[in-house]
C-alpha cells in the first residue's frame, strides 16, 4: 500500500512491501537488464552532468515543460534531483529509496504543471 505523509510543504511516501514489490515486477528488470546496467555504470557515472544536461536539453524542446525550465529554484531542485535519480537507476538497487526518489520527482513535475503525458515521456526516455 501506498502512504503519503504530508508535512507543510514536504511530503515522503512510504511504500509497504506489496506496493514494492509490485513496482518491481511492473519494471520488469531482467538479469539481461542487470547484466547491461552493469556494463554502463561507469560510462553514465563518468559523464552524469553531461547526461543531465542532456535530459534537460530533450525536455526544453516541449512547451509543456516551460513551467519547469523558467523557474529557477525548481530548476535547480530538478538537476539535483535528476543526477540523484541517474546515479540510483545505474547503482542497480531497486529498493523503497529508488521509488521514493521517483515520487519526488513526480511531485516536482506536478508543481511545476508539466503534464503527466510530458512527465511519463520524461521517465521512459532515459
Amino acid at each position: 500500500m501506498l502512504e503519503i505523509i504530508s508535512q507543510g510543504d514536504a511530503s515522503t511516501v512510504q511504500f509497504g512491501a506489496i506496493d514494492l514489490e509490485r513496482r518491481l515486477r511492473f519494471g520488469n528488470v531482467s538479469a539481461d537488464d542487470r547484466t547491461y546496467i552493469d556494463a554502463i555504470r561507469d560510462a553514465v557515472l563518468d559523464h552524469l552532468d553531461e547526461h543531465v544536461a542532456a535530459f534537460f536539453d530533450h525536455l526544453a524542446q516541449y512547451g509543456e515543460a516551460q513551467g519547469l525550465l523558467r523557474r529557477a529554484d525548481m530548476m535547480d531542485e530538478a538537476k539535483r534531483l535528476e543526477r540523484e535519480h541517474m546515479v540510483a537507476m545505474v547503482g542497480g538497487t531497486y529498493s523503497h529509496d529508488y521509488f521514493e526518489q521517483r515520487f519526488r520527482l513526480g511531485q516536482l513535475y506536478n508543481r511545476a504543471q508539466l503534464e503527466s503525458r510530458c512527465s511519463w515521456a520524461l521517465f521512459t526516455a532515459r
